[in-house]
């Protein structure tokens, strides 16, 4: 009986910090995975962004609220990952990351691997 009131207050306190999260007026993102690349994610082509020597290619994404966007890491000697204010990819030799941005506004990412290395996803 005592399991089953712990269990029933923690799932509420784990509910309760989701529904906040998802009212939250400047929240990020929400979904994003790392593994092998793949055109289409929630039934549309993602966005692509290389990740080439020392830096994004575009350095500036225009995108809308929805859509993916598709890190891969091409030519690149060293690790490097994709951090924005408050999520990140692992930090890689290769690969793909995506991330699908489903509110409007302006996102500041870099690679914690090197300092030069910046760019911005604009979500209308």
């Amino acid at each position: 009986m005592r399991r089953s009131f712990v269990f029933i207050q923690l799932l509420i306190v784990v509910l309760a910090a989701l529904l906040s999260a998802c009212g939250a007026e400047n929240a990020v993102p929400v979904s994003h995975l790392q593994g092998p690349p793949s055109i289409l994610l929630h039934g549309h082509r993602a966005v692509e962004v290389i990740i080439n020597y020392d830096s994004f290619e575009p350095s500036v994404t225009h995108i809308k609220a929805g859509q993916t966007v598709e890190w891969k890491l091409e030519g690149w000697p060293d690790a490097c990952n994709v951090t924005f204010a408050s999520f990140h990819s692992a930090t890689v030799l290769s690969g793909t990351y995506f991330h699908t941005f489903n509110r409007k506004g302006t996102y500041h990412y870099s690679c914690t691997t090197e300092a030069r290395m910046h760019g911005i996803v604009v979500v209308s």
